[in-house]
């Protein structure tokens, strides 16, 4: 049985499917986010924390044990960002670039687990939604991908109509702030630059899932061994190890870098390389530098949590209604959305009308490239609750569409020294025209119908602030910081009458 030609289409189906759930629409990255987004690290983590019994909470479970029985197995077979650096790295391979030993930074990658999970205990996820492998994949599948599948589709769209053939149509382009574009840019760059430079450098030296699992993976139950009567030092497996942990010099396995590719069995000619259990467990020496390492660890992060709590108590609970963004329906308060949201942006991606796009520090310094919904790019659908249904981590509850209807995420503001109805005193009628709750509605003064509004209905939906002509808008969307249910409209009986009335009439 070859364990890497198995290992290789494994991961090859999980990245298709990955790139169709980012780059697709709501029918793909539902079942998507149902099934394998649950078998992500850090999303099965959060879904544990505060759903334990949810299916992605024990799928995290699975995660940890697998981890202490089979090693970095995620890492090959079910991250979509190594996966993504496996392509890397065997198109840069196939050109002659091969890797050697590389010496372990367990300083950096330790001290950057060390202050995700103390920030992460704050409530900010900062450092997760940098440097998550998942939630990066998910920018740069969303960003530079899909606008050049974008850009492509309506290349050919505008081509084939020359040619009268109108089988595909325009799409278009989601907004995409320019921050987070050379973030997302940036990214992809420095997980490219590593991938040729040090094949899964990034995993063993930046990535926190990798820190944390290269931690358990020590103690697995499966270890790769080498067999010293059977090895002749040719080195091939250390030229085919993508994580630089083999050391031919010593002939050990550092099984902490070990993703567990199997592009070292495959390699062997001698067969002196296997895939086993291991007993005992292998022990760790106490030396000062490890001594040293933690303590320099425990004052560095002693001072961060000092400096990082006041940051997140300005950042976050300070804030008013005015200062945040509007949050997406199903966010529920600020604190749940900012707590439990990875900016992995399939949200952003599946969102009908582009009104879903990036912030980049207007939740804080807790909530950086977190989505929220820009009224200037389109408004919330009123029959659509697609970003709940494929939120992997819950930061964006799955509401039903008719309690989606009625949650309240902002309350309309109308300005009448702004308003064209109120300072030309002539009609207008966008703002109500296009409201599907009935909170607009017209009022006749003079011959003239002027907008009123009444509150209890209104649901922060947007379709009000997008339709007004006037710049600045007229009228706005005050966001809301903790979501409420409005109040349903019940047309009044002598409309519903006169409706039963008519019902039977032709209608010209």
């Amino acid at each position: 049985m070859n364990l890497k030609k198995i290992r290789i289409a494994i991961s090859f189906a999980v990245f298709i499917l990955f790139l169709l759930g980012f780059l697709g629409d709501e029918t793909i990255s539902t079942p998507l986010s149902d099934t394998l987004v649950s078998f992500q690290f850090i999303p099965s983590l959060l879904q544990f924390i505060h759903s334990p019994g949810s299916l992605a909470g024990l799928c995290f479970l699975f995660l940890l044990v697998a981890g202490l029985i089979f090693g970095r197995f995620y890492c090959s077979f079910l991250c979509p960002l190594g996966i993504l650096q496996d392509i890397c790295i065997r198109i840069f391979r196939s050109r002659g670039k091969k890797h050697t030993y590389q010496r372990p930074y367990r300083t950096v990658s330790y001290g950057l687990l060390f202050l995700t999970i103390i920030l992460a205990v704050l409530g900010s996820l900062a450092l997760v939604n940098l440097l998550d492998p998942y939630t990066l994949f998910g920018r740069i599948a969303v960003h530079p991908f899909k606008t050049m599948v974008l850009w492509i589709n309506n290349m050919i769209v505008i081509v084939a109509e020359q040619f009268d053939v109108y089988a595909l149509a325009i799409k278009k382009q989601h907004h995409i702030p320019l921050s987070i574009l050379t973030i997302a840019m940036g990214s992809f760059g420095l997980v490219l630059a590593f991938s040729i430079i040090s094949g899964r450098g990034y995993c063993n030296t930046i990535c926190p899932v990798g820190a944390f699992l290269g931690m358990i993976s020590r103690f697995s139950l499966f270890r790769f061994v080498i067999d010293r009567e059977n090895c002749r030092s040719c080195g091939l497996c250390e030229e085919v190890c993508k994580a630089g942990c083999i050391d031919m010099d010593k002939l050990e396995i550092d099984h902490s870098r070990c993703v567990t590719c199997f592009n070292c069995t495959d390699a062997c000619r001698k067969n002196a390389l296997d895939y086993k259990v291991q007993f005992p467990i292998p022990s760790r020496r106490w030396t000062p530098s490890r001594r040293n390492f933690l303590a320099v660890t425990a004052v560095a992060g002693g001072t961060v949590l000092s400096a990082a709590l006041p940051v997140r108590l300005f950042s976050l609970e300070s804030m008013t209604p005015g200062q945040t963004p509007v949050m997406p329906p199903g966010a529920k308060n600020l604190s749940n959305f900012v707590q439990r949201c990875t900016a992995c942006h399939l949200c952003v991606s599946v969102c009908p009308t582009n009104v879903m796009i990036p912030a980049y520090f207007e939740y804080g310094s807790c909530g950086i490239m977190q989505p929220k919904l820009d009224y200037r790019q389109g408004h919330c659908d009123f029959d659509c609750n697609a970003c709940g249904q494929v939120c992997p981590t819950g930061a964006i509850a799955p509401l039903l569409l008719k309690e989606k209807k009625l949650t309240r995420i902002g309350t309309v503001s109308l300005n009448k020294t702004r308003c064209i109805v109120h300072v030309k005193k002539k009609h207008c009628g966008a703002c109500g025209e296009v409201c599907p709750t009935h909170a607009i509605f017209p009022v006749e003064k003079g011959l003239v119908l002027f907008p009123e509004i009444n509150i209890d209905f209104c649901i922060g939906c947007g379709a009000c602030e997008r339709a007004c002509p006037t710049q600045p808008k007229a009228i706005t969307i005050r966001p809301e910081i903790v979501h409420s249910k409005a109040k349903k409209y019940v047309p009044p009986a002598s409309s519903t009458r006169q409706v039963e009335e008519h019902s039977n009439d032709f209608p010209f």
